[in-house]
């Protein structure tokens, strides 16, 4: 009998512990399923616009290869890959997974405040532009404004292919893209712009557009450079009626050459020298190569003082020429140094200002233009590399530290 109840016990405490293991499995697999999914992280983040936001390629090179255009697509899987094709031109796009997506909200990346509208009825697409924010530091550079481009691409196709590439352009027919800009404004680092602009779009058109929306810095000689741009599917969010969007910027870092110069600060003089010792592979257009460097101090924003070196004759050319600059000790953490490139090229010219800004007329004469190629920025408030030398060479008093810096459009 004895053998009989511990068998009756063992049973018994056998069928309890598997009910409390099904029951905790249970619990464990609610506990699970309660978990929010990706989409539902995504909730409340509508802002972003979607799910599809291209990664741009550090260099903006257009694709040697062509593709014909392939058929439209519907439904498109937002954690997948895909590309686009344009007219000739092949382009590939990889949709950014959520998870990046939500981390690129927590870097300082700049962003372009906008909503879209899609009206079925009128066959419009109606955009609103208010304002970028987060834009980096642009040191002193009179004359220079900004504005936001948007070029809407109709009839792209998108087909499986793997990471972005960016396409050319011009090889897009003008019946399939309307280019839009807004008026230019002082640029800073949050400029308003508060337009709105409409366009033909039609129903079947509505699930193969595409807008490159650009950031530009506009010279006073009203050359336009695209500083940073996002392209933006229509289709990855919803837009019947007026959506609100935050959508980043990625900043193009195309290879516009470098240049090699070293800093030396003299604390009892109380003096800055830079010498310009060469320039590497400047990106130089059309027949002229000269080039010239000109190197600005601003303290707090103002002009301090600004030189230049003599004329440089070809992309690649060893200069070794030192400039010397004021600068006071306690003037140091509010100053920048910043460092341009120039192309020389001669334009003709029927109509030429004088010196006092009153325009007189002669035929045939040719004005010197100066192109900026791109810059270095140093000071204290920058970061990378620029921020390390500077930093370097103030800790480092009477030695001359030697860098190489790309040049950037910033």
């Amino acid at each position: 009998m004895e053998l009989y109840h511990m068998f009756l016990h063992i049973v018994l405490l056998v069928i309890i512990a598997s009910l409390l293991f099904i029951s905790i499995f249970r619990r464990l697999s609610r506990l699970e399923s309660r978990q929010p999914s990706n989409d539902r992280v995504l909730e409340g983040y509508s802002e972003i616009g979607g799910t599809e936001l291209a990664e741009k390629q550090a260099k903006h090179r257009p694709n040697p290869t062509a593709a014909p255009p392939t058929s439209d697509s519907d439904n498109m899987n937002t954690d997948s890959v895909t590309s686009m094709d344009v007219g000739s031109s092949e382009a590939e796009t990889r949709e950014l997974t959520r998870d990046e997506i939500l981390h690129l909200k927590k870097l300082k990346m700049p962003e372009v405040r906008m909503a879209l509208e899609f009206n079925k009825e009128e066959k419009k697409l109606n955009m609103y532009v208010k304002n970028v924010v987060k834009l980096p530091a642009f040191f002193f550079s009179p004359g220079t404004t900004c504005l936001i481009s948007i070029i809407v691409i109709r009839n792209a196709a998108r087909k499986w292919l793997g990471r972005r590439r960016s396409f050319d352009m011009s090889k897009i027919a003008p019946d399939n893209f309307t280019y839009l800009h807004t008026l230019a404004v002082p640029r800073n680092c949050s400029p308003v712009f508060n337009e709105f602009f409409s366009t033909d779009l039609t129903s079947s058109q509505y699930y193969s557009t595409m807008l490159k929306v650009q950031f530009r810095h506009k010279d006073r000689h009203d050359r336009e450079t695209v500083i940073a741009e996002y392209d933006h599917w229509l289709d990855s969010h919803p837009i019947e009626k007026f959506t609100e969007f935050e959508l980043p910027l990625f900043i193009l870092n195309p290879d516009l050459g470098s240049i090699e110069f070293s800093l030396c600060y003299l604390p009892t003089a109380e003096r800055i020298s830079i010498t310009i010792i060469r320039t590497i592979g400047l990106h130089v257009e059309g027949s002229s190569t000269n080039c010239i460097v000109k190197v600005a101090l601003v303290i707090r924003e103002r002009l301090r003082d600004r030189q230049k070196s003599k004329i440089l004759q070809g992309s690649s050319t060893l200069l070794n020429q030192t400039m010397a600059f004021e600068l006071p000790r306690k003037d140091i953490s509010n100053a920048a140094l910043i460092v341009s490139v120039y192309q020389i090229s001669e334009v003709s010219m029927s109509k030429v200002e004088d010196d006092d800004g009153q325009p007189s007329t002669s035929q045939g004469t040719t004005q010197t233009r100066l192109r900026r190629i791109g810059r270095v920025a140093l000071s204290a408030s920058q970061n990378g590399e620029e921020q390390t030398h500077w930093n370097e060479a103030m800790g480092n008093p009477r030695k001359k530290i030697t860098e190489t810096h790309a040049l950037k459009q910033l």
